[in-house]
Formats: C-alpha cells, sequence, structure tokens
C-alpha cells in the first residue's frame, strides 16, 4: 500500500464536496517513517501534486453528472 493510498480516508469535506487531504494525518504518517528532510519534503510535495490531481478529478466527474 502506498503513502497517498493509505491516507484515502482522510479527505475533508464540506457542503460542496471534497477540499482536500487532513495534513494531520499526512505529517503523522510522515514523521513515523523517520525520512531526512528532504525526502520528507519531497514526498510531502509528491502529495500535494496527488491531491490536485484527485481533486481535479472529483470535481470533473461531478460536473459531468
Amino acid at each position: 500500500m502506498t503513502l497517498f493510498d493509505s491516507i484515502g480516508t482522510q479527505w475533508r469535506a464540506s457542503m460542496a464536496g471534497f477540499t482536500g487531504l487532513d495534513y494531520n494525518i499526512l505529517y503523522h504518517k510522515l514523521d513515523r517513517m523517520r525520512l531526512s528532510d528532504s525526502d520528507y519534503d519531497d514526498i510531502e510535495e509528491a502529495v500535494r501534486i496527488l491531491e490536485d490531481e484527485a481533486l481535479a478529478t472529483m470535481f470533473a466527474m461531478r460536473k459531468a453528472r
């Protein structure tokens, strides 16, 4: 299971739909991985990119309905 998959149930939502991931959970998981500062930053950025793409896809699917 990937890190992104493991936080897949941690989406914040409002009446308008999903708004983003709960980063408190992400940071907790990253801290437990005991990463170097550089790796921590790289993974955090990668998750942000995945989050942006996932939100765009969810928005497009919702709009298409």
